[in-house]
């Protein structure tokens, strides 16, 4: 099972601290912005009333408090648990200012897996103070841990959705939205991590002007953009994976056969096209979609190219390939874009 990630794409590796989530439009919307797999902000502006109600109850709007809620979100990698902050900021109050201090808030948030998978809320979540005490302690943490209890398949993977709540006190209580996260213990991606599934990676690692990688990185980009001159040639071929032709590639670790399938059909391409003696002659037989992806040369479209390239030159590139399926716990069945730069 996967869950659809919908059209988003993210890139890998990005560090986000509190300013850049709040500086970031994406940020201010009900499912917030996953950023990378370890990454997730959402950021909202709240305006809240107090008011005082007789006994009849009738109520009287005695103040109002102004704020903006940051929360970031981190993913693990070596563990099945992952972690927020939410930060307080921009506060205003207006009207009675002592009693709209001495309101009480609280913001909580909530763990809900799929299926029959289990979630575990650190006893510590959350928390309820007065307006004056979030002014002087402006954030609350969050951590969920993941039990192995209930995950699914070879890679133990359990999904989960999440959302903050804001409550007045004693009045009323606004959903802040949320997210997903999936946890696993695949081993071929170093053991055990969380991360917030609900985006398609971007892979972007490969340039055209790295010499160490550069024949690998122009093929892509050639096969991406220019696929007339690659081969096998056919009239309006097309091949996958850039972020533009809106089909990501599919990773397959599992299915061994299928890699293999790949590798022996692109092999056949290069000896039909660069010789029988390419390997002989110091190249390797570079595919793309990769061998490790479901849109590699055995799917049976022709949609794919292989060039015979300098085998360093091509290790190289899949040497970082994998590293970053490792990086970014980038699962069997995961879908991803791939991005050549310059």
């Amino acid at each position: 099972m996967n869950r659809d990630t919908g059209a988003a794409f993210g890139p890998a590796a990005v560090d986000i601290d509190i300013i850049d989530c709040q500086n970031e439009p994406y940020s201010y919307t009900d499912s917030g912005l996953v950023i990378d797999h370890f990454s997730w902000c959402q950021a909202s502006y709240y305006d809240v009333e107090i008011k005082r109600c007789t006994s009849s109850g009738s109520c009287t709007t005695v103040g109002k408090a102004d704020f903006r809620l940051t929360t970031i979100g981190h993913g693990t990698d070596g563990d099945r648990k992952v972690e927020f902050v939410t930060l307080m900021d921009d506060v205003t109050l207006t009207g009675d200012v002592g009693q709209v201090s001495s309101q009480l808030l609280r913001i909580s948030m909530e763990c809900t897996p799929y299926s029959s998978a289990q979630c575990t809320a650190d006893a510590n979540n959350g928390k309820t103070d007065t307006i004056s005490g979030w002014q002087s302690v402006p954030s609350t943490f969050f951590r969920f841990t993941s039990p192995l209890t209930g995950s699914t398949g070879t890679d133990q993977i359990s999904w989960y959705d999440f959302h903050s709540t804001l409550t007045l006190v004693g009045a009323n209580s606004v959903e802040m939205g949320g997210n997903g996260f999936r946890c696993d213990s695949a081993t071929y991606v170093y053991n055990k991590g969380c991360v917030f599934d609900l985006v398609i990676e971007l892979w972007y690692d490969l340039s055209v002007s790295n010499p160490d990688v550069d024949e690998t990185a122009y093929h892509i980009y050639e096969a991406q953009y220019w696929p007339d001159r690659t081969v096998p040639s056919w009239e309006g071929k097309t091949v996958p994976g850039s972020i533009d032709s809106s089909e990501p590639l599919t990773r397959v670790y599992h299915d061994k056969s299928l890699r293999d399938a790949n590798h022996r059909k692109a092999v056949s391409t290069c000896r039909q096209y660069f010789g029988d003696d390419y390997a002989q002659r110091g190249l390797d037989c570079d595919e793309y979609p990769f061998q490790s992806t479901l849109q590699g040369a055995a799917a049976g479209d022709n949609r794919y190219s292989a060039r015979a390239l300098t085998s360093s030159d091509n290790q190289n590139a899949g040497n970082l390939l994998g590293q970053w399926y490792g990086s970014q716990r980038i699962l069997d069945g995961d879908p991803f874009y791939v991005a050549i730069i310059e």
